[in-house]
C-alpha cells in the first residue's frame, strides 16, 4: 500500500525552481494526489470510483471543512491543467504556489485524520 504522504513528498521534490516543466507538472499532480488520498480516507470514500474527486471535495464541505474542500478543488484544477493542458506553459511560480498550498492542506488533512 502506498502512503499518501510519500506521494506528496515526491511532488514536493519535483516542484523546485530548477525543475523542468515536465517535472513541475508531475510535481503538482503528485502534490494533489497526496492530499486527495488523505481526503478520500477522511470522507470514507476509498471504495468510490465514479466522480470520486468531486464527491470527496463535496463531502469535505458537508463535513464542515469548506476551506479544505475549496483548497482541494484548487489543487485538483491545477492538476488537471498540468495533466491535460500540455500546450500551455506551466511556469515555476505556479508550481511553487500549488506546492505551498498543498503543504498547508496536507498538514490540515493529517490533523483531521489523526483525531
Amino acid at each position: 500500500m502506498v502512503n499518501p504522504s510519500d506521494v506528496h513528498q515526491i511532488g514536493i521534490k519535483l516542484c523546485v525552481p530548477a525543475a523542468s516543466e515536465a517535472e513541475r507538472r508531475s510535481g503538482v499532480s503528485r502534490c494533489y494526489y497526496g492530499c486527495f488520498l488523505i481526503a478520500r480516507k477522511i470522507t470514507n470514500m476509498e471504495g468510490v470510483k465514479r466522480d470520486v474527486h468531486k464527491r470527496v471535495s463535496d463531502r469535505l464541505d458537508e463535513m464542515g471543512h469548506s476551506k479544505l474542500a475549496k483548497d482541494l478543488q484548487v489543487l485538483s484544477n491545477a492538476r488537471k491543467r498540468c495533466d491535460y493542458d500540455i500546450y500551455d506553459a506551466y511556469v515555476g511560480k505556479d508550481a511553487q504556489l500549488m506546492k505551498k498550498r498543498s503543504i498547508i492542506l496536507i498538514e490540515k488533512l493529517q490533523e483531521i485524520l489523526s483525531i
